[in-house]
């Protein structure tokens, strides 16, 4: 299960961008506070209820997204470079994981962190420059 990005241009219309699972979306978030951004505002824009079928992100917080994103992507590069990776897992996830021979280790979900990332970088540059919004489809 995951989420649909699209961009809702002025004029109404819209254009499906890409799509992420929750748990890609709750590893940028563990990233973003094991690396001591501030989460507050950037949870309040990501936020949804869950009731609704979609959440829409207005332009004015699409352009607060962007240098938060590209902050949090830069010190994920300089952190990766050192090697270090910021997603763990426990012992008993570890087992779990080895013993049914499926599952993604922490490396896959940090890779992972970093190339959704680079798609909400994208997508937030292609909403600003048309001017519209983010439209996440639950």
């Amino acid at each position: 299960m995951g989420m649909d990005f699209e961009i809702q241009k002025s004029d109404g219309t819209r254009e499906y961008v890409t799509m992420m699972s929750y748990g890609s979306f709750s590893d940028i978030i563990r990233v973003g506070e094991t690396l001591g951004l501030g989460m507050d505002e950037y949870e309040s824009i990501v936020e949804y209820s869950g009731l609704d079928e979609e959440k829409v992100i207005q332009l004015e917080d699409v352009q607060k997204l962007l240098p938060f994103y590209r902050k949090m992507l830069k010190q994920l590069e300089e952190l990766d470079r050192k090697g270090i990776i910021l997603l763990t897992e426990t012992d008993e996830q570890r087992r779990r994981r080895e013993m049914n021979r499926c599952g993604t280790t922490p490396r896959h979900r940090w890779e992972g962190a970093k190339s959704h990332l680079h798609q909400l970088i994208d997508l937030c540059e292609r909403t600003i420059q048309s001017g519209g919004s983010i439209v996440m489809v639950i």
